[in-house]
């Protein structure tokens, strides 16, 4: 008879059942014990803000807006903050999450997205809020909002899900 891992060596079968319900519930108050663990470790970002350092979830971010070298934070509550950091630094950041760049002083979250209007070149958050699109980002932003929508949430995929592209420019000009 061969034995196995899960197999105890009791031949009753009653007790090798209720040994594996006890396993079961061992691994249960062990599941629940690690719930909260899971739900602090939704992507967040930490703010400076008067003296503080504030943590902002990013489900609760609304969009990011450039300011010189300052970015504004929208959150979806009405909270703003001020932070002086640039967007690019937090594009860097938070690169893998579902924010796009439409424009070149905005990058919104995904799940906010209520209309685009191609003819206006404009995007409707769900508060009502109107964020402009560029030319140059346009193709992107359009792009990842339809994929992104299309494509059911539960499938990994294979590349981060950034919609913010770095351009190079070749030059043709070749020095001797």
């Amino acid at each position: 008879m061969k034995s196995s891992i899960f197999m105890l060596p009791s031949s009753d079968p009653i007790d090798t059942l209720r040994s594996a319900l006890d396993r079961i519930r061992i691994l249960e108050a062990e599941v629940l014990k690690l719930q909260p663990t899971l739900i602090q470790s939704e992507k967040s970002i930490r703010v400076f803000h008067l003296g503080r350092l504030i943590r902002i979830a990013l489900s609760r971010v609304l969009f990011f807006k450039a300011e010189s070298n300052y970015t504004r934070i929208y959150l979806t509550d009405g909270q703003q903050y001020y932070v002086s950091r640039t967007l690019k630094s937090w594009t860097d950041e938070i690169c893998n999450t579902r924010f796009i760049r439409c424009h070149r002083s905005y990058l919104i979250n995904h799940n906010e997205v209520e209309e685009l209007n191609r003819a206006s070149g404009e995007i409707r958050l769900t508060s009502g809020i109107i964020v402009p699109t560029s030319r140059r980002f346009q193709k992107t932003s359009i792009r990842s909002i339809f994929q992104s929508s299309s494509k059911p949430s539960h499938l990994p995929t294979a590349k981060p899900e950034c919609a913010v592209h770095k351009l190079s420019i070749k030059s043709p000009l070749k020095c001797n």
